[in-house]
């Protein structure tokens, strides 16, 4: 079997990691066309059209969803990912959306979550797969011997959030939560690694801004004490899925995510805790049950690395080479 990708270029966050992982770990012969502007129908179009006809490809995959328009001007099926906001965007407030529609039914979609995939089907999109999104266990999971946030910022109780700092992410739910839990736990220290896009946290003290490569942040992981993002559903912009829970997973410390979009798919019940999206007060009795409850607390760590370990980048991609032939198979 022999597949041409159409992938986004590396910088562009979760679509980004997850066409750099599969592609590291798919065992099919392969090719790929590297889109820079990832919103460009022209770029796409003219880097990928004397390809997808050609004889040597047995399936085309798009790792993102814009490409899907692809499906239209091929012969060869073609599978294409559903990462989140940008699934229903172009069956909603496209200009496109009635092309992209067509797409879309002719293509065969891989949602990284059971609520993406719920809502395309309520949009009458019926070819859809769901994988959930992967994580490179023994990277996230290898202990450091030194205490990285320790070291540089001295004692506290350090919590972690990482992603773009926008309202769809919930940091200013967060910030309100951290403001209030500082009355009871007075060393809590919160820790923001992303790249700022909106003005929505306030300034504090004890707020610590890092901007780290992989092998710092997978210290960062390391040297907190637990993890929390309360993503939001923002003007129709969602929570696809969420694949830094899964790297917090692997390091061994609690999870807190909200119940919203596609965060539940990647936070089990037995493997985290959600809080009520949107809700300031949920966030603080979630977080402080979390903090105040050891049993549970450790239980659901060893729950969270056994669901992580499932999700090793390595079994996902063997999920998508089945679909590939179930696909293959059909045609």
């Amino acid at each position: 079997m022999k597949v041409l990708y159409i992938i986004p270029n590396e910088k562009v966050g979760g679509a980004g990691t997850y066409a750099n992982n599969l592609l590291k770990n798919i065992k099919v012969d392969k090719d790929f066309v590297k889109i820079n502007e990832i919103f460009s129908i022209k770029e796409v179009f003219l880097k990928s059209f004397s390809k997808i006809n050609n004889d040597d490809f047995d399936i085309i995959h798009s790792v993102y969803e814009l490409p899907t328009f692809l499906s239209l001007f091929t012969k060869k099926p073609l599978v294409s990912n559903m990462h989140g906001t940008y699934a229903l965007h172009y069956l909603d407030k496209s200009k496109l959306k009635y092309f992209m529609r067509l797409a879309y039914k002719k293509a065969n979609l891989i949602s990284i979550s059971d609520y993406t995939r719920d809502q395309l089907l309520k949009r009458d999109i019926k070819k859809v797969k769901v994988v959930y999104g992967g994580v490179d266990y023994k990277y996230w999971s290898k202990r450091d011997e030194n205490d990285y946030l320790k070291e540089k910022y001295g004692k506290g109780l350090f919590m972690l959030t990482v992603g773009a700092i926008k309202r769809r992410k919930g940091h200013h739910i967060l910030y309100e939560a951290f403001l209030k839990l500082k009355e009871d736990y007075p060393n809590l220290r919160w820790v923001v690694c992303g790249k700022k896009y909106d003005d929505i946290i306030g300034p504090h003290k004890d707020i610590i801004y890092e901007k780290p490569n992989n092998e710092t942040l997978r210290k960062i992981y390391h040297s907190s004490d637990f993890f929390a993002m309360t993503s939001i559903n923002y003007k129709g912009h969602f929570e696809g899925f969420g694949l830094v829970f899964l790297e917090a997973m692997a390091s061994g410390i609690p999870v807190i995510g909200s119940d919203s979009g596609g965060v539940p798919s990647a936070i089990p019940k037995k493997c985290g805790w959600l809080a009520k999206e949107g809700n300031i007060d949920d966030t603080i009795k979630i977080i402080k049950q979390m903090l105040e409850n050891d049993t549970i607390r450790k239980q659901k760590i060893k729950n969270a690395k056994e669901w992580a370990k499932k999700l090793d980048w390595k079994n996902i991609a063997k999920q998508v080479k089945k679909y590939y032939e179930e696909v293959l198979n059909s045609v």
